[in-house]
C-alpha cells in the first residue's frame, strides 16, 4: 500500500492470526489509544513524544503486517526486518520518528504489552495461564520494577 494515511493505519485489525483471539476485534487505533492511556495512568508526567510514540508506534503495520511479540522474540531476524518495513511506512505517512530515552523505550515497551495483556484478560483470561502469557507478564512485571511503578501496574493487572 502506498502512502496509507495515519487514519487509516488505525484501522488494522489485530489478532488475525491467533487462533483463540482473532475473533475479537481490536483495531491498531483502540490499541494505541490502549497503550497511551495506560502510559498517562502510570506515567502522568509522560513526555509528550513519548505520547505521541504510544499513539503511533504500530502505524506502519499497515505497510508490512504484524509479528506476534513471542513470535519475534524467536525470530529476531525477521522481526528486524519487519520494524525496518514498519519505519519506512510510517515515514512515508508522515509519522515522525520517536525520539525517546531509554527509559522511555521502556515505557512503550512496558504499556504495549500490558494493554495487550489487559485486553486477552477480558477477552480470554484462560490464555494468560498459558506459557506465552505468563513469560509477557513477567516482562511487563520486570519493567515496571525498572520504571517503579509496580503497585499501579498490579492494580491495571488485578481490574
Amino acid at each position: 500500500m502506498r502512502n496509507p494515511d495515519i487514519w487509516t493505519s488505525g484501522r488494522v485489525t489485530r489478532w488475525h492470526t491467533h487462533p483463540v483471539m482473532n475473533v475479537h476485534f481490536q483495531s491498531n487505533a483502540d490499541h494505541q489509544w490502549g497503550v497511551a492511556a495506560l502510559c498517562l495512568q502510570l506515567n502522568p508526567a509522560a513526555s509528550g513524544a513519548l505520547v505521541y510514540a504510544c499513539l503511533h508506534h504500530d502505524a506502519g503495520e499497515i505497510g508490512v503486517a504484524d509479528i506476534a511479540f513471542p513470535n519475534g522474540e524467536a525470530n529476531p531476524e525477521l522481526r528486524a526486518m519487519i520494524t525496518a518495513e514498519e519505519i519506512q511506512t510510517q515515514a512515508r505517512m508522515g509519522v515522525r520518528g520517536f525520539d525517546l530515552s531509554d527509559s522511555e523505550w521502556d515505557w512503550l515497551h512496558m504499556c504495549d504489552r500490558l494493554e495487550s495483556v489487559r485486553f486477552v484478560g477480558l477477552r480470554e483470561p484462560k490464555l494468560l495461564h498459558t506459557v506465552p502469557w505468563i513469560r509477557t507478564i513477567r516482562g511487563v512485571m520486570r519493567l515496571a520494577e525498572t520504571l517503579g511503578c509496580e503497585d499501579g501496574v498490579l492494580e491495571v493487572l488485578s481490574t
